[in-house]
């Protein structure tokens, strides 16, 4: 069943424009209230609205918490601002990003392309990948079959 899936998506992604990107909320079941955003590959220009805050190296580590139901961001024990909402938009072509929660704790994952953060309930963050569909279909390849899954899997 996997690989008739598998096959329809290589039919139909050649269909679908390169630009198209879709928007996947990250961390849905859980209340994040501080994190850490690291850039694996190049590096983030972050912005809030149309206005650009700070452009973030690759492997610096942007500490993001909710503060005063806004968004508080700290690099290198330095505060850049609190906004209502920032994007983390990538720098290059393929660029990836590590996120680690620190409230509540949970190990480090690895996301693709582009980050908005907003505030919900007034307390906690919420996350949206903005990413490119063909590394979303890849990547939803990849969990359901597991790095190690044979050849024929794919």
């Amino acid at each position: 069943m996997l690989k008739k899936i598998f096959i329809f998506f290589l039919l139909i992604i050649p269909l679908i424009s390169d630009a198209s990107r879709i928007r996947v909320r990250i961390f849905s079941g859980t209340n994040i209230t501080s994190m850490f955003f690291i850039p694996v590959s190049n590096g983030y220009e972050i912005f809030s609205d149309t206005n650009k805050v700070y452009d973030l190296k690759k492997a610096d580590t942007l500490f993001i918490s909710v503060e005063n139901k806004s968004i508080k961001l700290t690099s290198k024990n330095n505060t850049i601002g609190v906004f209502e909402k920032i994007y983390m938009r990538k720098r290059g072509f393929m660029n990836n990003f590590r996120i680690k929660s620190l409230r509540p704790e949970s190990k480090e994952l690895m996301f693709d392309d582009d980050l908005e953060i907003s505030v919900i309930d007034e307390k906690n963050l919420l996350l949206i990948n903005n990413i490119d569909i063909n590394y979303y279909v890849a990547g939803v390849i990849e969990a359901e079959g597991g790095r190690t899954a044979n050849m024929e899997f794919y």
